[in-house]
């Protein structure tokens, strides 16, 4: 959250620079974004409790080509999420319960992109980006289960693991807002927007999510050829 705070205190004081910039026809924008988040949660009291830990990494790289207020480009995503979650439920002297589940999902996207940009004040460019992206989504998951009967002191320990492989589709609609420092470098803020997904290329189980919440905004560079 910081960093993100830092880039729009940037952008604001960018706002008072003298350089002006402006994209035109047959520009190349290359472009680098990302982001890294990490929550953690904890629910219940001490003999009854659920926690959990999810951290998330994403970066993408994108070239677009640039005609009038119009552009088009490919580009490439990868997402590495990772969840952890523990639950213990325990009765004095009687009996005890630990679970735990850890998944772990990467995700390697080749894109293509369209979008139209526009001057909202010197050197600072609105773009709404349509973006198509498919590729393979690979999940692990591990879980286990602790029991003990504490009258008995019978333990049981059970094991499971999960390895699974889909084909990942996306169409998203993401707005962007780009400070130019100089004519050629610039920085990028991308504050959330709306996503349509499904998996092996059957729409009956789709998402369809519309995401603000800062905590998943990208940051990023561009740079015009």
């Amino acid at each position: 959250m910081s960093m993100k705070r830092n880039l729009l205190i940037i952008l604001i004081i960018g706002l008072t620079t003298n350089i002006s910039a402006q994209l035109k026809n047959g520009d190349v924008a290359l472009a680098l974004n990302g982001t890294y988040s990490r929550t953690s949660n904890y629910t219940g009291v001490y003999n009854n409790s659920l926690s959990g830990v999810n951290t998330t990494f994403a970066t993408g790289a994108s070239v677009s080509f640039i005609q009038n207020h119009f552009f088009f480009g490919l580009g490439l995503d990868y997402i590495n999420q990772n969840e952890a979650k523990l639950s213990v439920i325990n009765f004095q002297g009687i009996y005890f319960q630990m679970e735990q589940e850890f998944v772990y999902s990467s995700a390697l996207l080749p894109n293509v992109h369209v979008g139209y940009y526009c001057s909202v004040v010197k050197n600072l460019y609105f773009t709404a980006n349509l973006k198509l992206a498919t590729g393979a989504l690979t999940s692990q998951t591990i879980s286990s289960t602790n029991t003990q009967d504490q009258q008995t002191n019978n333990p049981n320990l059970s094991m499971q693991q999960i390895q699974e492989q889909v084909l990942y589709t996306c169409a998203g609609l993401h707005p962007e807002f780009t400070y130019f420092f100089t004519k050629k470098f610039g920085v990028s803020l991308y504050p959330g927007g709306i996503d349509y997904s499904f998996v092996n290329l059957n729409t009956a189980n789709s998402n369809l999510i519309f995401n603000i919440n800062p905590g998943n905004w990208l940051v990023g560079v561009k740079y015009v050829l």
